[in-house]
């Protein structure tokens, strides 16, 4: 009966079977090998383990190979173990070749780690000796790997302490520091504009307004710690700083779609040349030409971005061009000096109004890490009523969230999504402290930087327990993957495109852990490496990439 039984029979019955029990029967004869093998078994059993909808991913070849990725290349084994910091490991960054991982930690140093089977420490800068820091949180290879930015805080002060935030550029070749500079508020931090040029914060005392600078990298015989580099401000924001965090830059690359349906040629980015944007059906070749010379005059797109608003908004501004932009701006900002003397710092004086606030630090464990307390906090105004409100920049988008409480971001690989974790916050409450009331749930939201459309509550399950003001809380996407700290000694392993839960990564027993830099290694996302207030380094690979590395150290000869 079973040997003339059809196939379609064969195939409704498989699709109820485990993935062992379909190897089994897929050994019983030629037919029910065939029947076994078919894609659309594998469909049903991916789409049931998994809780999964819908078709393939784009890329995807087939349900059987991504059964076996979803189970054997994630990478959620426990591979290694590091135990080279003192104090709680704040943030983790990989160069972009993949070679060499960067941690920064309340130790003050700054470790580069040569990645292998074992993992080893290639070089390892004391940045309280070099330069009198407290602490390094933050770190960003530039897309060579030829330079490391690294933000830290540098606590001024014998009786009254302030954290002041710093910044130092490293040359890779041989781990020499080059160049510091000060950077405000310390939890911006910053990114490279491009191989040679970083961006970062400023701020001038006694003043509420955001100034972003562009620090040069100019490599010297010797570089004078006790004179940092000062910079040069590029744009002026007019949001409260104190409530500010996270700066990256997004690289855009232009992306034509050759025709649609109606006969247009279009630009996806929503930059397109104003000659273009008039040109209806009809017109293509007019459109074709402005569209090439926007092509051939800027290929790429960079968009500067940073959490603002009291953490619940995102300042987003088009950069291009930053360096032709810059002496236009201060071609401009001269002029209007000599028309009108009053100053910059003139601006922040106008209709402000006094406050208690307390700012996200990074790096500190009370009170989300170090806290500056009765800052000052402005009303709103409009830009053009203030003097010399021409030195002023307003954000080419700026995206609000009602309640929302943003704690970390990061951008996808090709730059065009920026996902971010949040916590709804209930500023018409406050709890014993007098603060606004924060809820435990932590949920990450996707911003389309292209199609400026937001998707809400992508992912959810991973828990704060830290009081507002929240604590930052880290995430990093692969081509595959999402991984998202948390603040129960666990991190969270999402498939990108299907958004299923793939499991936790138990980085500590200790349920008060929080977990503060995720990242992947960027040629291999079935590796990632985690760091926690435990000052200790974990690194997470797929039970695949495990048993290879073990069968070239010669210690298994199995295959998966």
């Amino acid at each position: 009966m079973w040997r003339e039984a059809p196939a379609l029979v064969l195939k409704n019955i498989f699709c109820y079977l485990e993935a062992s029990d379909l190897l089994a029967v897929s050994l019983t004869c030629q037919l029910w090998h065939q029947v076994a093998k078919e894609d659309s078994v594998w469909k049903h059993l991916v789409q049931r383990l998994w809780k999964i909808k819908g078709n393939l991913p784009p890329g995807k070849v087939s349900w059987r190979n991504e059964f076996r990725r979803l189970t054997y290349e994630t990478p959620t084994y426990l591979s290694e173990t590091l135990h080279e910091h003192t104090d709680e490991v704040l943030d983790v960054s990989f160069s972009h070749d993949g070679k060499v991982f960067c941690t920064t930690s309340k130790d003050a140093t700054v470790k580069i780690w040569e990645l292998g089977y074992p993992t080893k420490v290639k070089h390892n800068a004391k940045m309280l000796l070099l330069a009198g820091w407290n602490l390094t949180q933050f770190s960003t290879f530039n897309k060579s790997d030829t330079y490391l930015c690294v933000c830290g805080v540098q606590i001024v002060g014998e009786y009254f302490p302030s954290p002041y935030g710093r910044g130092a550029v490293f040359r890779t070749s041989d781990f020499k520091l080059i160049q510091t500079m000060k950077m405000e508020p310390p939890q911006l931090f910053a990114d490279w504009y491009d191989d040679t040029t970083v961006l970062g914060g400023y701020v001038e005392e006694n003043e509420t307004l955001l100034h972003i600078k562009a620090f040069k990298v100019v490599e010297k015989e010797s570089c004078n710690i006790q004179e940092p580099d000062s910079g040069q401000i590029v744009y002026s924001f007019d949001t409260d700083h104190h409530h500010t965090m996270n700066l990256l830059v997004a690289d855009l690359p232009y992306d034509y779609q050759s025709h649609d349906q109606s006969g247009d040629y279009r630009l996806t980015v929503h930059q397109i040349p104003k000659e273009a944007q008039s040109v209806k059906n009809g017109r293509t070749k007019e459109v074709k030409s402005a569209a090439n010379n926007a092509c051939s005059s800027e290929e790429h797109q960079k968009m500067m971005i940073f959490v603002c608003e009291q953490h619940s908004a995102l300042a987003v501004h088009d950069v291009t061009n930053l360096h032709e932009k810059t002496m236009a701006r201060n071609t401009k900002l001269n002029a209007n000096t000599r028309q009108s003397p009053g100053s910059i710092r003139s601006l922040s004086s106008a209709n402000n109004s006094i406050g208690i606030q307390k700012s996200s630090l990074r790096a500190s464990k009370q009170g989300h890490k170090n806290q500056s307390e009765a800052q000052t906090v402005r009303g709103p105004r409009s830009v053009c009523e203030l003097p010399g409100a021409s030195i002023l920049d307003k954000p080419t988008v700026s995206p609000s969230f009602d309640k929302y409480y943003i704690s970390g971001m990061k951008l996808s690989p090709d730059h065009r999504e920026l996902y971010f974790n949040h916590r709804i916050c209930h500023f018409d409450k406050v709890d014993d402290d007098g603060y606004p009331v924060i809820e435990s749930d932590i949920i990450v939201d996707k911003y389309d930087l292209v199609t400026k459309t937001h998707t809400k509550n992508l992912l959810k399950g991973h828990k704060a327990s830290s009081k507002y003001p929240a604590w930052y809380i880290c995430l990093d996407i692969s081509q595959d993957y999402i991984i998202s700290g948390s603040e129960d000694g666990r991190a969270f392993l999402w498939d990108r495109h299907y958004l299923s839960f793939l499991g936790h990564l138990p980085h500590s027993l200790n349920p008060d852990i929080v977990i503060n830099g995720t990242t992947f290694c960027p040629t291999d996302d079935q590796c990632v490496v985690t760091g926690a207030d435990d000052g200790i380094i974990h690194v997470w690979r797929s039970s695949r990439r495990h048993a290879e590395l073990q069968r070239q150290q010669g210690l298994v000869a199995m295959d998966l």
